[in-house]
């Protein structure tokens, strides 16, 4: 019996008219359904918009996250810290932890230089202050690696002092007179 159905089932090959009339079918119910007859840019433009959204989000991420120039008060800074909170979650050791919240101050202190607005420049020195809060919490936690801990103590107060100088040289600039700018003449 499984030798007749061995032979039948290489032997059952369907006719070439059914073969043909299948496909009439088919192609009918294409049209009818309009996938195969519509033109290029409809095909083509949801994937080529996606990629372009994709690379437009992607660009945009990487420049809020790289540029010193993203601020609080720019639009892209919530993209910007988003992304520093997704990298926070892959450090795990004290030391790493440590690493990056010293980074994240000195990025803090350098948006601070650059902001003029009194209530900005103050939500970032809150953020710094944290950051280096964090950082020490996480250096506190390296008591068996002292060499470890003592290197990432010495950056902080690196961080801290050379902070406290810009801040200091930032209040003198401010106290001091304004110049009236001098008009230089010009040969003629």
């Amino acid at each position: 019996m499984n030798k007749r159905f061995d032979n039948l089932s290489t032997s059952a090959v369907p006719s070439d008219a059914f073969k043909e009339r299948l496909w009439q079918r088919l192609d009918a119910e294409l049209e009818a359904a309009h996938i195969h007859k519509r033109p290029w840019h409809q095909r083509f433009a949801v994937p080529v918009a996606a990629v372009a959204i994709v690379g437009l989000l992607g660009g945009s991420g990487t420049y809020a996250y790289a540029s010193p120039n993203v601020a609080p008060d720019s639009s892209l800074y919530q993209v910007k810290t988003s992304i520093e909170w997704v990298e926070e979650r892959f450090h795990r050791s004290p030391e790493s932890l440590a690493t990056f919240h010293h980074r994240m101050a000195e990025r803090r202190h350098a948006e601070y230089e650059r902001l003029d607005r009194a209530e900005v420049r103050d939500e970032v020195f809150q953020r710094l202050q944290h950051h280096l809060e964090l950082s020490d919490e996480q250096i506190e936690a390296l008591q068996e690696r002292p060499e470890i801990k003592e290197r990432l103590q010495e950056r902080s107060r690196m961080i801290r002092q050379r902070h406290q100088e810009r801040l200091e040289r930032q209040e003198q600039r401010r106290e001091a007179p304004a110049r009236v700018p001098v008009r230089k003449r010009t040969q003629r």
